[in-house]
């Protein structure tokens, strides 16, 4: 859908893949250099840090690659790290803020891939085993809703409810 709006914006062209990568892989730093900086990590870590991130992932790859894995990584790091506050507790004071932000990013993880599934039941569950029984359940629902409408449109055009690329792996 992204990439469909990119298009209408400005055309069918082959750099849009390429500057929504570009975006994202700075999306990617920008936030790996907040969350370092949440935890007051040492600037000297924290470059080597973001070094890592730039070289051993490798991002400078999945710029280039035009499609989905710097967003999906993106959004993964939002994930892990609120859902890591809010289950530990780490920052009461931001508690609520946390809930919600985890809450728009659950149809996000599936959206962008449908594995981000994994993450969502990884994070209910550990949100069930803290005994948040009706935040871990809205959490995995709208995890699913992404799945649901495709699956939805899919059937309705006579096609499978998962994508071929995830039914032939």
């Amino acid at each position: 859908l992204l990439l469909s709006l990119t298009y209408y914006l400005g055309g069918v062209n082959e750099i849009a893949p390429f500057l929504l990568d570009l975006v994202f892989s700075l999306l990617i730093l920008v936030a790996a250099d907040a969350i370092l900086s949440w935890y007051k990590t040492p600037n000297g870590i924290k470059f080597a840090a973001l070094l890592g991130i730039i070289f051993l992932v490798p991002l400078t790859l999945l710029i280039f690659l035009g499609m989905e894995p710097a967003m999906q990584t993106f959004v993964c790091l939002l994930a892990v790290f609120f859902a890591g506050r809010l289950i530990s507790r780490e920052s009461p004071g931001s508690g609520r803020g946390d809930s919600v932000r985890l809450l728009v990013l659950a149809p996000m993880l599936t959206s962008v891939r449908f594995e981000g599934m994994f993450l969502v039941i990884a994070i209910a569950i550990l949100l069930l085993l803290i005994k948040r029984w009706v935040y871990a359940l809205t959490f995995g629902a709208l995890g699913f809703v992404p799945w649901l409408i495709y699956g939805t449109i899919s059937v309705s055009k006579g096609w499978f409810w998962f994508p071929t690329s995830l039914l032939q792996k």
